[in-house]
């Protein structure tokens, strides 16, 4: 039974969002930037499906990488380099300054991507 429950556990740990890389969520850090879209990027994830990462470009003047997440979620949302966007997120440092977005607004479409704890809002579609 203590094996079990171990097994349990620790299947609960690496789903978490903090085992999948949410560790760096604080709510006290969440933020909303404001800027352009400078590029569209799909990057290949560890183990999971391509990612889409904008490269923004802020009314202040600064430029980095925000996380979106998978393909099949953002796509349908067309993001294009030119678009003005609003995105709120938590800033986080791998090497360099990027962003993790939580919610994208441009214009009056909203594209809802992580909960208040920082974990996706997408589930994974089904194999077949």
């Amino acid at each position: 039974m203590r094996k079990t429950l171990v097994l349990v556990g620790l299947a609960f740990v690496a789903a978490s969002p903090v085992a999948r890389g949410a560790e760096r969520y604080d709510p006290g850090s969440v933020e909303t930037v404001s800027g352009e879209v400078a590029s569209v990027e799909r990057q290949a994830q560890p183990g999971g499906p391509r990612g889409v990462h904008v490269l923004l470009r802020t009314d202040a003047g600064d430029v980095f990488s925000v996380a979106l997440g998978p393909m099949w979620v953002v796509d349908p949302y067309r993001l294009r380099v030119g678009d003005r966007v609003d995105v709120t997120g938590w800033r986080v440092v791998r090497g360099k300054r990027a962003m993790v977005a939580a919610e994208v607004k441009r214009g009056d479409r909203v594209m809802r991507l992580r909960n208040r704890e920082g974990a996706p809002l997408w589930r994974r579609p089904a194999r077949r």
